[in-house]
Parts: structure tokens; C-alpha cells; sequence
């Protein structure tokens, strides 16, 4: 079995590859007339999200395992993580799809 705290290096890179997909998909070339922005926009966001899913599943191992002091340390962390990820993707994805068409 793979430890659990592989789950939050998981989190940690797949988070970093939505941001750098994210970032690639706004220094795009201006001028391009096809639709690689969607695609960009949804591996962006779907990396986001399953880096979130990533840490859930950590947080219910902590629970499953009675950690209580380690999801006590680690829930201002998730949550500043998660609203952080789910903020900058929503607006940037905003920003793409309004700045496109």
C-alpha cells in the first residue's frame, strides 16, 4: 500500500502543474483562431480539482486512523491551499474564456 502522505506530494504537484498549465495557456500567442485554450483551460482545472480530491482523501485517512492532532494541523493549511487554487482558477479560467470571445 502507498503511504498517505504521498497523497499530499500528489496534491502539492499536480496543484504547481495547474498553475503552470494556467500560466502557458495565458502567455499563449494572442493571435491563435483555434480552441487550444479550452483544452488547456479544462487539464488546468481538472488538475486543480483532483489535486483537491487528493487532499480530502488525506484529511480522511487522518480521520480514519484518529489523528486528531495532525488534522488539526493540517486543516489551515488544506483550506488556504484549496480556496487559493479554486479562487485563481476561476478567475483565470474568467479571464480566458472572456478575453477569447
Amino acid at each position: 500500500m502507498i503511504d498517505a502522505g504521498w497523497l499530499n506530494v500528489g496534491s502539492l504537484i499536480l496543484g504547481l502543474v495547474a498553475w503552470i498549465i494556467s500560466i502557458i495557456n495565458h502567455a499563449g500567442d494572442k493571435k491563435q483562431k483555434n480552441m487550444k485554450w479550452i483544452a488547456l483551460s479544462i487539464i488546468s482545472f481538472s488538475a486543480c480539482a483532483i489535486a483537491i480530491c487528493l487532499q480530502i482523501f488525506y484529511n480522511l485517512h487522518l480521520v480514519k486512523i484518529g489523528d486528531w492532532v495532525a488534522l488539526g494541523d493540517n486543516a489551515w493549511c488544506s483550506c488556504c491551499f484549496n480556496s487559493t487554487c479554486h479562487c485563481y482558477h476561476f478567475i483565470k479560467c474568467t479571464y480566458v474564456v472572456f478575453k477569447s470571445g
